[in-house]
C-alpha cells in the first residue's frame, strides 16, 4: 500500500489551519471560586443544623446507654 504524500501534506494542511483557527478557552478561576463561595456561604445555616441535630442525637443515645448499662 502507497501512501500518496500530496494527500497526506493536504490533510495536515487543513488540520493545521482548523486548529490554528480555534478560539483559545479561558477559564475564570477567580469567578469559579467565588460563585463556590457563595453557594458554600448559603449552605451554612443548613450545614450548621443538621450538624447540631447529629450531635444532639448522638448525645442523648450516649447519655441513655450510662443509664442503661447501670441498671
Amino acid at each position: 500500500m502507497r501512501v500518496q504524500s500530496a494527500a497526506v501534506a493536504t490533510v495536515v494542511a487543513v488540520l493545521v489551519a482548523v486548529l490554528l483557527q480555534l478560539p483559545s478557552l479561558s477559564i475564570d478561576i477567580n469567578g469559579i471560586f467565588s460563585y463556590a463561595f457563595d453557594v458554600v456561604n448559603a449552605f451554612m445555616p443548613l450545614i450548621a443544623i443538621i450538624a447540631g441535630l447529629g450531635l444532639g442525637f448522638n448525645l442523648i443515645t450516649k447519655i441513655s446507654s450510662l443509664f442503661t448499662r447501670a441498671l
